[in-house]
């Protein structure tokens, strides 16, 4: 019996941990199943040897082969955790290291975002300047051309006031100063202030029709004093002074056939005065009446409407 126990003793599998064990994560499984496996074992063998003397020799071995079988398997397998282990381990580097690298790639997307985000608010800026810088030279050039066009309509207007001066003077000129009377005081008196007139000399002619007006009150030609008197002043340019002795000699005379050419003088001296809605009246009277001066009082009253159209009503 003491030398099948101490066959028994020698064959059977060691309690404890194993003779080489390998290193180990921090992980408990591995061990904890070496250490229970060890102790089935250990626990198999005193079952054994309390039931050796009922046992035969040939069993004995049976038991201690099939011991040695669980042990290569409990070895097997744990060398199969230890291998998943190390393949979890090694995943789980290889995850981390792919989640570090994700997460610089996030942060890189991040600061890229940030400063695609700068930059398209500083191109933002950029352009909201350029178009203020757009609109803003777009309106000094519209106001420009505006300044312009209106410059432009002030000459035309200009030029067309002179045209009429000059219409003025060229009918003078062919006045029939030859023809003129001078058989008495007053044909004199008014043969001298028509040919100052003619002569450009309008200050002096002023005066000696309106001498005339006083020294012939009922000639038939105070009238004609009267409207050449304003005529005058409205080639020196003293249009109130003219539209005075106009509105004067119309005021009286209205049937006189100078009563028509003092109308149309006075609306382009009230058109100089700035007194534009008389003005507009009196060439509207002469356009509706269709008389002679309807041309030009029609282009007289286009050049009022474009450049005030404020005042159009």
């Amino acid at each position: 019996m003491s030398s099948t126990g101490e066959k028994q003793n020698s064959s059977a599998p060691p309690v404890g941990p194993a003779t080489n064990p390998r290193p180990r994560t921090p992980f408990s499984l591995p061990a904890q199943t070496r250490f229970f496996a060890r102790l089935l074992t250990a626990l198999s063998v005193v079952g054994s040897l309390a039931l050796g003397s009922c046992l035969k020799s040939s069993e004995l071995e049976g038991l201690e082969q099939e011991n040695k079988v669980q042990d290569q398997r409990l070895k097997a397998l744990e060398d199969g955790i230890g291998a998943s282990l190390d393949r979890q381990e090694k995943t789980i580097a290889e995850l981390t290291r792919s989640i570090r690298a994700f997460q610089g790639q996030v942060r890189l997307m991040n600061e890229r975002t940030d400063q695609f985000g700068n930059e398209q608010g500083a191109l933002t800026r950029t352009l909201e300047k350029d178009t203020a810088e757009r609109r803003r030279l777009a309106k000094e050039v519209s106001d420009t051309v505006a300044k312009m066009e209106r410059m432009q309509l002030e000459a035309e207007s200009e030029m067309d006031k002179l045209r009429l001066k000059i219409a003025d003077l060229e009918k003078l000129l062919r006045s029939p100063l030859s023809g003129m009377e001078a058989n008495t005081d007053a044909d004199r008196d008014y043969r001298k202030a028509f040919a100052t007139m003619i002569r450009g000399e309008m200050d002096l002619a002023v005066d000696y029709f309106d001498a005339f007006v006083k020294a012939y009150p009922d000639e038939h030609r105070v009238p004609d004093a009267m409207f050449h008197k304003g005529q005058s002043f409205y080639m020196i340019r003293r249009y109130d002074q003219a539209l005075a002795a106009l509105f004067d000699m119309v005021d009286r005379y209205h049937q006189h056939e100078l009563a028509l050419p003092a109308r149309w003088l006075m609306a382009r001296a009230l058109e100089e005065t700035g007194d534009l809605k008389l003005a507009r009246d009196i060439y509207n009277q002469l356009i509706s009446g269709q008389t002679k001066y309807a041309q030009e009082a029609t282009r007289r009253l286009s050049f009022i409407n474009r450049l005030f159209p404020e005042n159009v009503k």
